[in-house]
Order: structure tokens, then sequence, then C-alpha cells
């Protein structure tokens, strides 16, 4: 029974080598292919720290708004929901810009290839479109977080 297990651990792993061998290959071979991926997984990304961003600033506004008569313990909450929106916003600004800068790499590929990037370009404006209105929306609702903070102290000292 043993060797069968063997047997099945060492196809296994031969067959996860192979793929991590030619899955990039494959990708390589088509700049077109590589550029379809990278867009996605940036609209993944940027999905993804949008919606971690958002949460963090909505955190704040909540804490910001709880009411609570107790300054220190108001305090150190605030401090680590901000401490988190600031770890929030470096982690995501770092994995769009590594992102950003592997779809620039295979771009030049592409062009160098002779890739056509007709489908690519409604692509790529529909993400810097999309890039631009979570901007806006993370820079309204951290304006809107300022003023409850504000709201806030001002609140601590009558």
């Amino acid at each position: 029974m043993r060797s069968v297990d063997t047997w099945s651990m060492r196809t296994l792993t031969a067959a996860v080598a192979a793929a991590l061998v030619l899955v990039p290959a494959a990708l390589a071979a088509d700049p077109g292919s590589a550029l379809t991926a990278d867009i996605q997984k940036l609209q993944n990304d940027r999905a993804a720290m949008h919606a971690s961003v958002m949460a963090d600033i909505q955190k704040l506004m909540s804490d910001a708004k709880s009411g609570s008569t107790d300054k220190a313990s108001l305090k150190a909450t605030i401090q680590a929901d901000t401490q988190k929106l600031k770890s929030d916003l470096q982690s995501g600004q770092q994995t769009m810009q590594a992102g950003r800068q592997q779809l620039l790499t295979d771009l030049q590929a592409a062009k160098a290839a002779g890739v056509k990037l007709g489908d690519l370009r409604s692509q790529l404006e529909q993400l810097r479109q999309l890039g631009q209105q979570d901007q806006a929306a993370i820079q309204q609702d951290l304006q809107a977080a300022k003023q409850a903070l504000q709201a806030l102290k001002q609140s601590f000292h009558k």
C-alpha cells in the first residue's frame, strides 16, 4: 500500500512541477495572454485593496462616532484603526505598483513581438477608470473620517 502512496505522491509532485514550468512558458510564448493575465491580476488587486481600505475607513468612522466617553480606550482604538488603515494602504499600493511594473514589462515584450493591442486598450482604459473611481471614493471617505475624528476631538474639549 505504501508503494502506491509513494507512487501517487511522486506522480502528483511531477505534475505540479511540470505545471509550474509549462504555465509561465506558455504565457511567455503568448505575450497577449500574459497581458490579459496582468490586467486581470491588477483588477483583482485593485478590488481587494479597495475593499480592505474602505472597510478600514468605515471601522475608523464607526469607532469615532461610537459615543464612547472613555477617552483613553477610544484613543487606543482610533490609533489601532489608523495604523491598520495606513498599513493596508501601503500594502495595497506596493502590490499595485508591482502589478503595474509587471504589466509594463509584459507590454514592452508584447510590442516587441508585434502583438496588436486593440482589445487590450479598452481593458487598460477600463482598469484606469476604475482606479480613478476607487481613488476618488477613498479620498471622499477619508475626508469624512477626518471630519468625524475632528468632531470627536471637539466633543472631548467641551
